[in-house]
This record gives C-alpha cells, sequence and structure tokens, in this order.
C-alpha cells in the first residue's frame, strides 16, 4: 500500500507541509464542487524538459502516475480526514504519445465511495483533448492511531503549482541502474511519506527506469497499472522488469526486509 499523505524534505517547519520532489512536479491543486456539492480536484502543470523520458521530448510516465496518486489520494483525503488515505491501486492510460507538451490540466473525481474503499476517476488534457485517462482506489491506513499531519484544505492551498524539477526527474528522485531490467530506490528523507515508508508514488520512477533499461531507443511507456500488496518500509525499493514483447511485469521488492514483494507494476511500451 502506499501512503498517500503528505510527503516530507529534510527541512521545514514541522506544522506546514514541507518542501519535497512531489512539490518540484509543479502541479498546482484546485478544490471545486459540483451542483450537487460533490467535492473534487482540478490541478495545472507545465511541463518542463526535466520530465522527459531521457533521449525525448515525451512525458515520463511515472509523473504521471504521481499526479495521479497525489490528486486521488488528496481527494479521498477530504472523505477520509483525519485518517491517512493509503492506495490499494493505480492505473494511467495515454490516449496519444505524450510528446511536445507545454502545460497539462488534470480533473480527479469520485467514482464510489465505500466503507472501505474509495474509487477515483481522473483525466488529463492538452488544450481541451485527452491525453490521458486514470483510475486510483484507497482505503483508510488499518493503524487508526495514524492521522494526517495537515488537513486537506492545508495541502490543496500548499500545492500551488510554483515548484520546478532542479535536474530531470530520475536523477532528482535519487533512482539508481543497477543492472539492465533492475533499478532501484533508496529510502531517504526526500523519498519518504507521512508514515515513514518509501513514498509509492515516486517508486513508480524506478519501475519506468527498470522498463526503459529493456527497451529501444523510441519507446516509453503508454499503460501502467499498479498493486499495491504491502509498505516498503526498509528500502531500497528494488524494480525488476521482466519484457514480453511490447509488454513488461515489474516486481518491486523491499530489499532491506527480506526482500519481500511490495508493488506488482504491468505497463505497455509504445513507439514515438
Amino acid at each position: 500500500m502506499s501512503d498517500a499523505g503528505v510527503a516530507f524534505d529534510e527541512v521545514g517547519d514541522e506544522n506546514l507541509p514541507r518542501k519535497h520532489t512531489v512539490l518540484e512536479l509543479g502541479l498546482g491543486l484546485n478544490l471545486v464542487e459540483d451542483e450537487d456539492g460533490q467535492r473534487g480536484l482540478d490541478g495545472v502543470a507545465t511541463v518542463v524538459p526535466e520530465m522527459y523520458v531521457p533521449g525525448t521530448t515525451a512525458l515520463c510516465m511515472s509523473v504521471m502516475a504521481m499526479w495521479t496518486d497525489l490528486l486521488a489520494g488528496v481527494l479521498c483525503g477530504f472523505f477520509l480526514e483525519p485518517r491517512v488515505p493509503v492506495t490499494l491501486d493505480l492505473a494511467v492510460d495515454f490516449v496519444r504519445p505524450p510528446v511536445d507538451l507545454t502545460e497539462v490540466h488534470g480533473t480527479a473525481r469520485m467514482i464510489k465511495t465505500g466503507r472501505q474503499v474509495l474509487n477515483v476517476g481522473l483525466e488529463y488534457t492538452v488544450n481541451g483533448e485527452t491525453l490521458a485517462i486514470g483510475t486510483a482506489g484507497f482505503m483508510p491506513v488499518p493503524d487508526a492511531s495514524l492521522t494526517l499531519p495537515h488537513t486537506s484544505t492545508a495541502i490543496v492551498e500548499h500545492h500551488t503549482g510554483e515548484g520546478r524539477l532542479s535536474k530531470p526527474y530520475f536523477e532528482r528522485v535519487g533512482i539508481a541502474r543497477r543492472s539492465p531490467g533492475v533499478s532501484t530506490l533508496a529510502k531517504t528523507a526526500a523519498t519518504t511519506n507521512a508514515s515513514n515508508t518509501i513514498n509509492g508514488g515516486l517508486v513508480v520512477a524506478a519501475v519506468e527506469d527498470a522498463v526503459l533499461s529493456t527497451a529501444a531507443p523510441g519507446e516509453v511507456m503508454g499503460s501502467l497499472l499498479l498493486r499495491y500488496l504491502r509498505p516498503l518500509r526498509v528500502g531500497p525499493a528494488v524494480a525488476r522488469a521482466t519484457r514480453v514483447g511490447d509488454t513488461a511485469r515489474v516486481e518491486v521488492t523491499d530489499e532491506g526486509s527480506d526482500d519481500r514483494l511490495g508493488i506488482l507494476a504491468t505497463t505497455r511500451l509504445i513507439r514515438l
């Protein structure tokens, strides 16, 4: 499971959300309500070259996944607070190649709220045309004593969209490639979340890097499905990708916790 609470960086006022890698992805959030008073979240982000798949002008799937985890997780926070929402599953599909983008708009709307599981639908557009669609499932963290350190309203207000990556995304996150098909993400102050586990959204960068290390030039991730099985508590998170044609299966394990399986992912590669 991935904790969707606010992530923290090495410095900052303990009473406020602190600067974190996620904020550098520049997604500004805005709470909206429909005619029936149903809450939703809108987001907008400027696409910069540091978000590109290396050697291309295509937006990284892992950036889209992080935006999806943030939009859906914060929206679920309004329904669950003060409980901490954790991600059960997440999917993103590009409906066209994600190239030459300048600004991406996202919407997150609740599809269904059950007693234990909440389901969110998302859409991303560019100039009014659909770029990608996504879904995400969340539940409250089983430990009821864990609560969000900030209200959902404060989190929305903190995500102004003013952040910008200072270096390429994989480098900023701290992805290390061990061998073709194997990439890692260490547990650091910049990669943990409110439950002191590795941020499941950031782990997607290791998943993508592992898959891309097996890809031919011009191949990028066009779809992604993640299943979160258990928190990655110790680290490093190790992503191992196995290719079958244009698809890949990725297993992410917690190496410092007896290499226990934490995330399962499947993805499809497309050619630009």
